[in-house]
């Protein structure tokens, strides 16, 4: 007779996974794996109601990420959505290796992840 999963076990395998990277130019850098919810409402926030790329929204996409992944600590969120504006006026150019390193991960923690969040054109 074979034991299923149970309610803990699943919990704990499905938890966000959160590591420490170096990153050129910022230092040591927490990243915590993205949420479920945001995978997959994203590209339904950059989409019009005709389904079409809606530039407004889409050019917010890398400080998304920088505010669903990038961790004071495991628990700990560096940003909210309230620093959207902010972060969005930052150098695009001097987020880039951050960006790169936030894509290693995602690729390492998800295979399937590859290619979700490579633009590093500061769009």
């Amino acid at each position: 007779m074979t034991t299923t999963l149970t309610r803990d076990e699943f919990i704990e395998k499905a938890k966000r996974i959160y590591r420490e990277v170096d990153v050129p130019g910022f230092g040591r850098v927490g990243l915590r794996q993205r949420p479920e919810t945001s995978r997959m409402v994203e590209f339904l926030r950059y989409l019009d109601k005709n389904g079409n790329t809606n530039p407004e929204q889409a050019k917010f996409r890398r400080a998304h990420l920088i505010i669903e992944q990038v961790m004071i600590d495991e628990n700990t969120p560096m940003f909210s959505a309230d620093d959207i504006d902010m972060i969005g006026e930052m150098g695009s150019e001097n987020l880039d290796q951050l960006f790169a390193a936030i894509n290693r991960f995602n690729e390492e923690v998800d295979p399937n992840a590859k290619g979700e969040s490579e633009d590093t054109s500061g769009s």
